[in-house]
C-alpha cells in the first residue's frame, strides 16, 4: 500500500504534466473507442449478411447448341455420364455448402386426384365399356356405355361415348355389339359434343419388366381377369396422380422460395432440429390442402414412392405415413402440388439425371461466388448452365467490405498511436525517477514494490482518460453511426454479375449499427493494459545498473619556466 500511496504522490506532485498527459491519452482513447465500435459493428453487419442472404445456383441441362437451341431432355443422361467425374468434383467443391439434385421423389396422397396442366399423359384412361352398335365405316367408331372408370383424369361413367380402334389397329381391334370390355386409350376431341375415345395398345415398365397391354380385352360372363389392367390403371395413377416431392435442407434455398415465386401463406419453414431428425412434417400448397380437405396442423397421408424421379416407371411404394402440415404455400401453376419434406443429408446428394433439364440447387458460401463460377464455366460447352443467385448479398458486402478496410487501417493507427503515447509517457515518468529507483534499492526495497509504485503513477494517469474517453466515445457513437449511414449509402448498387438484379424483389438488409458495452470495455482495457505492460518494461530497464565507464585522465600541460 505505501507503494501505491508513493506513486500517486509522485503524479500529483506534477500536475501540469501529468494533466497533459491525462488529455493526451483522453483525445486517443475517444479515438480508439470510436475505431472499436465502427470495425465491430461493421463486422457485425456483415455476418449479419451471411445469416441474412443464401446464395444459390440453379443447375440445367440446356445443351450443348444454347442459346441457339436448347433441348428438354435430349442427351441429359448421356451428358451426365460423360462428366460424371466433372459434376461430381464441384458438388464437393471447397465453396460449396450443400447440393441438392432436383425432384428426389414423388408421392401418392390419399383422397388426391390431380387435375392441373402438368399430367404425365392428362387424356389417358383405362375404361370398362358395353358396345352399343356400330356406327359408320367412314368414321369406323361405335357408340358405347362408359359402365367404370378405372382411370380417368375426369369420370365420364354413365354417359354415352364413341370408341374407335387407333388407325393403324382398325383391322385387329373390332367391338362387338352388346357386349363388356375393358379398353385403354385416350380421349380426344371429336366431330360432335359426344364424349370421344381413342382404343390403343399400351407398354409400361414395372417391376416386372416392360408389359404390353392390349387395346381391348372383352369381358366374358360378366367378368374377366383385370389384373393387368388394374396395373395399368395402378401405373397411370402414380405417372399422374402423384406429386413431386423434394427432400431440403433449406427450404428457402429452393429456387422457388428463393425467388419469392412461392412465399408462406401459413404456418412456417421447418427447425433446425425438424432438419437434423428428418421430422414427419411437411409443408404444402394451398391447393392440395384445398384439394383434400386439410388444413394448417393436420395429418397429410403420403405414400412414398421410390425410384427417385418423378414418371420414372411403377416402383415399390412406401406404406402410407402420416405428415404433419406445418407450412402453406401460395401455389403457383408451374408449382400446383409440390411437396417439401426436412432432410438433413440432402446435402449429400450426386447429380443424377431428372426429366427435365432443371438438375438440382447448390447452395455456396456467399463470399465464393466467383471462385464457384470459375469451376462451372468448364462444364457450360457440355451443355450445363449455372444461375447464381444471391439474393443483394454482392451489393450489399462489396461497400461492407471497403468500410473494413478503412475501419481496420484506422484501428490500426489508433493502436499505434495510443503505444506511442503510452510509451513517452512512461518513459517521462520514470527515466525521470530512475534514481529514487535506484535509491530504494539500495535502501531494501524488492522490485516488487518498486514496480507497484511506478504502476500506481502510472494508472494515476491512465485510468480516468480511459474512462472519460470511453464515455466520450459513447455519447459521439450515434454521430459516427449517422456519418457512416450516409456515406455507405451512395454504394447501395446491385452487382450485375450475379442475379439480384434478375430477382422480381431484392432482398435487403438495412443497415443499423450498434455497439455492445463490450466493445468500450474492450477499448478500455486495451489503453489500461498498454499502459501497465509499458510502465512494467520502462521500470525494467530503469533497475537495471549501468556500468559505469572509466574517466580518461586528462594530460597535465608542460609549464616552461619564465624566461
Amino acid at each position: 500500500m505505501q507503494a501505491i500511496r508513493n506513486g500517486i504522490k509522485s503524479a500529483v506532485r506534477t500536475p501540469w504534466k501529468t494533466l497533459l498527459y491525462t488529455l493526451v491519452l483522453l483525445l486517443l482513447s475517444v479515438m480508439l473507442c470510436v475505431a472499436f465500435c465502427v470495425n465491430s459493428s461493421v463486422r457485425g453487419y456483415l455476418d449479419e449478411c451471411d445469416d441474412y442472404f443464401h446464395t444459390v445456383v440453379k443447375f440445367e441441362y440446356v445443351g450443348a447448341d444454347y442459346p441457339d437451341n436448347f433441348v428438354y431432355d435430349g442427351e441429359l443422361e448421356a451428358a451426365i455420364d460423360a462428366h460424371r467425374a466433372e459434376l461430381d468434383a464441384l458438388c464437393s467443391a471447397p465453396e460449396v455448402m450443400s447440393f441438392e439434385p432436383a425432384y428426389g421423389s414423388a408421392a401418392l396422397i390419399d383422397g388426391l386426384h390431380r387435375k392441373d396442366r402438368l399430367l404425365y399423359d392428362p387424356e389417358f384412361a383405362v375404361i370398362k365399356i358395353t358396345v352399343w352398335h356400330y356406327i359408320a365405316e367412314n368414321i369406323d367408331a361405335y357408340s358405347a356405355y362408359l359402365d367404370e372408370c378405372l382411370y380417368s383424369r375426369s369420370d365420364e361413367s354413365g354417359k354415352l361415348i364413341m370408341v374407335r380402334p387407333e388407325a393403324g389397329l382398325a383391322d385387329e381391334t373390332r367391338f362387338e355389339e352388346g357386349k363388356s370390355y375393358l379398353v385403354c386409350g385416350r380421349y380426344f376431341r371429336g366431330i360432335n359434343s359426344y364424349v370421344w375415345f381413342e382404343a390403343a395398345p399400351v407398354t409400361f415398365t414395372d417391376g416386372s419388366g416392360a408389359v404390353t397391354v392390349p387395346a381391348l380385352a372383352e369381358l366374358t360372363g360378366g367378368s374377366a381377369e383385370t389384373g393387368l389392367y388394374a396395373r395399368l390403371a395402378a401405373y397411370m395413377r402414380q405417372c399422374n396422380d402423384s406429386c413431386p416431392v423434394q427432400f431440403t435442407a433449406a427450404l428457402m434455398d429452393q429456387i422457388p422460395f428463393h425467388e419469392q415465386e412461392l412465399m408462406l401463406t401459413e404456418g412456417r419453414s421447418f427447425t433446425d432440429a425438424e432438419y437434423a431428425s428428418k421430422a414427419k412434417v411437411c409443408v404444402v400448397s394451398d391447393r392440395l390442402v384445398s384439394a383434400v380437405g386439410a388444413e394448417l396442423g393436420d395429418k397429410l397421408g403420403l405414400s412414398l414412392i421410390s425410384g427417385g424421379d418423378l414418371y420414372g416407371g411403377l416402383a415399390p411404394e412406401t406404406a402410407s405415413e402420416e405428415y404433419e402440415i406445418v407450412g402453406v404455400y401460395g401455389a403457383t401453376d408451374l408449382h400446383p402440388y409440390d411437396v417439401y419434406l426436412p432432410d438433413s443429408n440432402a446435402a449429400k446428394g450426386a447429380v443424377r439425371a431428372a426429366n427435365g433439364y432443371g438438375l438440382g440447387v447448390f447452395r455456396i458460401k456467399n463470399s465464393e461466388a466467383a471462385a464457384f463460377t470459375a469451376r462451372a464455366e468448364r462444364l457450360e460447352p457440355h451443355g450445363f448452365r449455372f444461375s447464381v443467385y444471391d439474393q443483394g448479398y454482392s451489393a450489399a458486402a462489396k461497400p461492407m467490405n471497403e468500410m473494413l478496410f478503412i475501419s481496420t487501417v484506422f484501428l490500426g493507427i489508433c493502436l499505434l498511436l495510443a503505444l506511442a503515447a503510452l510509451c513517452l509517457q512512461c518513459y517521462m515518468f520514470i527515466s525521470r525517477q530512475r534514481e529514487a529507483a535506484h535509491t530504494m534499492l539500495a535502501l531494501g526495497s524488492g522490485k516488487g514494490h518498486i514496480c507497484l509504485y511506478f504502476a500506481a503513477c502510472t494508472a494515476v494517469v491512465t485510468l480516468p482518460a480511459a474512462l472519460l474517453g470511453c464515455l466520450a466515445g459513447r455519447l459521439l457513437e450515434g454521430k459516427v453511426f449517422g456519418l457512416m449511414q450516409s456515406w455507405l449509402a451512395r454504394f447501395g448498387s446491385d452487382d450485375l454479375r450475379y442475379s439480384s438484379s434478375r430477382l422480381s424483389v431484392v432482398r435487403t438488409l438495412e443497415f443499423d449499427p450498434k455497439a455492445p458495452l463490450s466493445v468500450y470495455a474492450a477499448a478500455a482495457l486495451t489503453i489500461l493494459l498498454g499502459a501497465l505492460v509499458c510502465a512494467l518494461v520502462f521500470t525494467a530497464f530503469g533497475m537495471r545498473d549501468r556500468a559505469k565507464k572509466p574517466k580518461k585522465l586528462k594530460k597535465a600541460r608542460r609549464m616552461r619556466a619564465p624566461m
